[in-house]
């Protein structure tokens, strides 16, 4: 059930009981209160895009980091534990 799911039925609530009514002061109110909820999940469903590209990006940044730790000579004038941690906590802290 995606987060959003919740203010959708808020939402579709609230359609129902805008068609319901016969009061167009009270229907008014209900049709706010959807369009309300609607733009909430629309919020919603951005942040979790927004999100789930982050962490693409952030997987693809550290396979990056990691094939580049990969590549270093196993006898390098500056001791590999050195490299890896100087390279790996880089690329964990780029953005």
């Amino acid at each position: 059930m995606a987060k959003s799911d919740w203010y959708r039925d808020r939402a579709a609530e609230s359609d129902r009981r805008a068609r319901a009514t016969t009061k167009p002061a009270t229907r008014g109110c209900h049709i706010k209160d959807r369009d309300g909820w609607l733009e909430i999940a629309a919020s919603v469903d951005a942040a979790d895009a927004h999100q789930k590209q982050c962490r693409q990006r952030l997987r693809q940044r550290q396979d990056a980091c990691s094939a580049a730790v990969s590549a270093l000579p196993a006898k390098a004038d500056i001791p590999s534990e050195m490299v890896r941690g100087y390279l790996l906590d880089g690329c964990s802290n780029a953005s």
